[in-house]
């Protein structure tokens, strides 16, 4: 389950900001690259290389399949309208 469904029942949206790779973590292992449907991330060289970017899907699949938590998702909460009154 990624994090867009963990939230699915809640009245908030999640707005991505950015993502980043901490290369100190990253083992080169590949299940980023193998994971991202868009193939925004590939190996290349020994090293994870971000390719076209703007086609980044937000889904948060890459970030998730990370055994070292390598790759780090930023993102905001937006809350709806629609949000019941607490």
């Amino acid at each position: 389950m990624n994090i867009r469904q963990k939230v699915e029942d809640l009245a908030v949206t999640l707005a991505w900001k950015d993502y980043h790779i901490v290369l100190d973590r990253c083992t080169f292992c590949g299940l980023c690259a193998q994971i991202c449907p868009q193939g925004v991330l590939r190996l290349e060289h020994g090293t994870v290389v971000i390719q076209a970017p703007e086609n980044c899907a937000d889904c948060g699949l890459c970030e998730e399949a990370c055994p070292q938590g390598a790759i780090e998702l930023e993102f905001f909460i937006v809350w709806d309208d629609a949000r019941p009154a607490s």
